[in-house]
């Protein structure tokens, strides 16, 4: 008769937890995207003071006269600025059916009639956050499998289903998206710094041929309560907010809640130069390779987001933002898998170079294609020149694996 182990007990029960956590994750980003399915397409993108940035190409907006750089004003009398109100007003809308739209140009209201469609698999582009969402999932979930869910992997683990979540609920009208929205919100830059913590007394134990407690201390209680404090009650507060109907009443407390990014971004700046003043010459090395790389995959999202947050101009379309967040959660788990995988700096080479394959054939491609267009003057449309575009990008994907396979064909049967 097996004795029964209560750190093995707790090992399988923490792992079926996560295990159940990850697939919730995943269900919420299902429901989120159904349901975004569900409401209508406007065919337009409106963002900081109500701007139109974004009219799509034969959607029901560009039919009904919408331009870019228009103000959006209301919708059947319904003020977008009024988001439980609307949110509302766009689940009665019905597809196919007429309502008034009322733009401001040139300082002059004008009255259009737009008829809503039926939502494209890609919710007029919006798809990418679903697709970075996936990414920070699956990159969490890899890596704490390929370090055996040390506590390390934990942590970013955990950060990873919590940046998914956020990314899950960015779009749904629903009001218990935006609720888990903002408790992710709150809770993922005290989550990152958490891990950061873990990993940086890791590498100080490891250079310090330390089994147990290295030379870097374990942060405090108190120390833990002050970095999870800030992010959480704002995230808290908005949800209440939120739940009452009343968020209006403190809508700065939103603009908090974003900038928190920021500020979990600066505690971690602070929190790298304190570990390296702490740490052996190995562990810095290490420190500031995973500094580096972190930084510049997320330069490029804070860096947007903070102008967003203090101009309330859409100074570039969000989505290009929410996108450039992928490289985050690949250049941490890049970090983490150093040492645990050996085939690793392969598979880094590999996209490197399949990467800027991609981007010289596609620069190449449109090169052709356009100089002698213009050379026999023949007419190509923009949307047929896509559709080449990502032919021949695929096809340079298939024709190593395709060359291999066929040869090997030929091998068998003939030699």
């Amino acid at each position: 008769m097996m004795r029964w182990n209560p750190s093995e007990g707790l090992r399988r029960f923490k792992r079926s937890g996560l295990l159940l956590v990850s697939i919730s994750v995943v269900v919420i980003g299902m429901a989120s995207y159904i349901n975004e399915l569900r409401l209508p397409a406007l065919g337009f993108h409106w963002r900081g003071g109500d701007v139109v940035y974004v009219v799509r190409r034969g959607g029901p907006a560009e039919r009904a006269g919408v331009q870019k750089g228009d103000v959006f004003r209301n919708l059947d009398g319904v003020e977008p600025s009024k988001r439980a109100d609307f949110e509302r007003k766009l689940r009665e809308t019905k597809i196919g059916e007429e309502v008034s739209l009322v733009v401001e140009r040139e300082d002059e209201e004008v009255s259009l009639t737009l008829v809503p469609s039926k939502k494209p698999l890609s919710l007029e582009g919006w798809i990418v956050d679903y697709i970075v969402a996936f990414v920070c999932w699956a990159a969490g979930l890899f890596v704490y499998r390929q370090r055996r869910g040390d506590r390390v992997a934990l942590f970013y683990l955990s950060f990873s289903l919590v940046s998914a979540l956020i990314l899950f609920t960015l779009l749904p009208s629903q009001r218990w998206f935006r609720v888990l929205q903002y408790l992710g919100l709150g809770f993922a830059p005290g989550i990152f710094s958490h891990f950061f913590l873990a990993f940086a007394e890791e590498l100080v134990c490891r250079a310090s041929d330390s089994k147990g407690e290295g030379r870097f201390p374990r942060p405090s209680p108190l120390a833990l309560i002050l970095l999870y404090f800030p992010g959480v009650s704002l995230g808290l507060l908005n949800s209440f907010l939120l739940i009452l109907q009343v968020e209006r009443a403190l809508a700065w407390a939103y603009d908090l809640l974003s900038l928190n990014f920021v500020l979990g971004f600066v505690i971690w700046l602070i929190l790298f130069f304190a570990c390296l003043r702490s740490s052996p010459p190995q562990a810095k090395s290490e420190l500031k390779e995973m500094a580096l790389g972190t930084t510049i995959a997320a330069s490029p999202f804070i860096f947007l987001l903070v102008i967003d947050v203090f101009t309330k101009s859409q100074l570039l379309d969000p989505r290009f933002m929410h996108f450039s967040a992928i490289g985050f959660p690949l250049a941490l788990s890049y970090a983490l898998l150093k040492g645990h995988m050996e085939e690793l700096d392969r598979f880094v080479n590999l996209g490197l170079v399949y990467t800027l394959l991609v981007g010289v054939i596609f620069a190449l491609y449109l090169l052709l294609v356009k100089s002698f267009s213009a050379l026999f003057e023949v007419v190509i449309s923009w949307d047929g020149l896509l559709i080449g575009s990502f032919s021949a990008i695929i096809l340079a994907f298939l024709f190593p694996p395709i060359k291999k396979k066929i040869q090997s064909i030929v091998n068998r049967i003939f030699y």
